[in-house]
């Protein structure tokens, strides 16, 4: 089990449960979202909340590019996220992890390399991961099609939520091509899942 939470301010980070106790605390963090964000449309939780709620049980993915440590980055504030990462290893400890994503989008490709010196000079793991929004890569037209629909948006259209063609769902093989200059990070994907 697992979920992406919005952090207001800060992006998404992903939590995945290790445990009953893990379960608990993940339905205290989504309750909290739920109940008590402003935004009815993207529930979020505050840094404040994360903090002071408990967090055993639950391994922590930084959220790519789009979590709070990426989007510092592609801001060039590079002290910000090295700071906000030390703050998710002080609450996780060692269930935090860096994501590093390649879908082939520029701005990940910017921020691979402060995001692995982060991992390293703080001594976080780094793992690999896909967001996968299709099954197969033929299906990426289509999937941009419902998106439009979706939004009441045209596909002509520039200024509207697009997924590249590499959103599809990876096999084990395919992603261990992909990262086989960062072994450690596709490691890391069997040591989350044996900790679950």
């Amino acid at each position: 089990v697992g979920v992406q939470l919005n952090i207001a301010d800060l992006g998404q980070i992903v939590l995945l449960v290790q445990s009953e106790i893990g379960y608990r605390n993940l339905s205290a963090l989504v309750s909290i979202a739920h109940l008590e964000s402003r935004d009815t449309h993207q529930p979020a939780i505050s840094m404040s909340d994360l903090t002071h709620t408990a967090t055993e049980g639950l391994i922590c993915l930084s959220g790519g590019i789009r979590g709070g440590i990426g989007r510092a980055l592609l801001t060039g504030k590079t002290a910000e996220a090295r700071t906000l990462a030390q703050t998710f290893l002080d609450i996780f400890g060692d269930r935090f992890y860096i994501e590093i994503q390649r879908h082939h989008l520029p701005d990940e490709q910017r921020s691979e390399e402060y995001l692995l010196d982060i991992a390293y000079d703080l001594g976080i793991p780094i793992v690999a991961t896909n967001d996968a929004y299709f099954l197969k890569r033929d299906m990426h037209l289509a999937h941009d099609a419902l998106l439009c629909i979706a939004a009441g948006r045209y596909i002509s259209e520039t200024d509207r939520r697009t997924e590249t063609p590499d959103h599809y769902f990876k096999t084990a093989a395919e992603m261990e091509d992909l990262f086989s200059d960062l072994p450690e990070a596709i490691e890391n994907t069997s040591v989350i899942a044996r900790r679950c």
